[in-house]
């Protein structure tokens, strides 16, 4: 006779979802069981929330007082290897520089939602 194991029981859809507390323990504790019941239980919102306020908190307590006055100050050096070009041969100007990144934000902007929107059917996952 040939022993072989018996299949682990799957969860069924009746199982009541895990708390918030649970899932993030459980991320670092037993993470095959975390992902086996987000499989059968998907959960969006919480990770969404979390992430909205992390990502706030980054916002506040770096951006304005640190990293957007770093960028004003580099932006505006007329002798930063990248600008030496532009103002040493007075073709270009700062709006020169603000419109070009901002039409290519846009077009990878669109690109990525494109991505987006096609790449999981090609994959099979929709």
């Amino acid at each position: 006779m040939e022993d072989y194991a018996a299949p682990a029981p799957v969860a069924t859809r009746d199982e009541a979802p895990w708390p918030f507390p649970r899932r993030l323990i459980a991320l670092f504790t037993s993470p095959k069981a975390l992902f086996e019941h987000l499989e059968q239980r998907p959960s969006w919102f919480v990770p969404l929330l979390v992430t909205l306020v992390l990502v706030a908190v980054y916002v506040v307590t770096l951006w304005n007082p640190v990293i957007l006055p770093n960028m004003l100050a580099r932006f505006e050096e007329k002798d930063a290897p990248q600008n030496m070009v532009a103002y040493g041969s007075e073709t270009f100007e700062a709006k020169d520089f603000v419109r070009t990144g901002l039409l290519l934000t846009a077009v990878a902007f669109v690109l990525v939602m494109l991505l987006g929107a096609t790449y999981w059917r090609w994959l099979g996952y929709t």
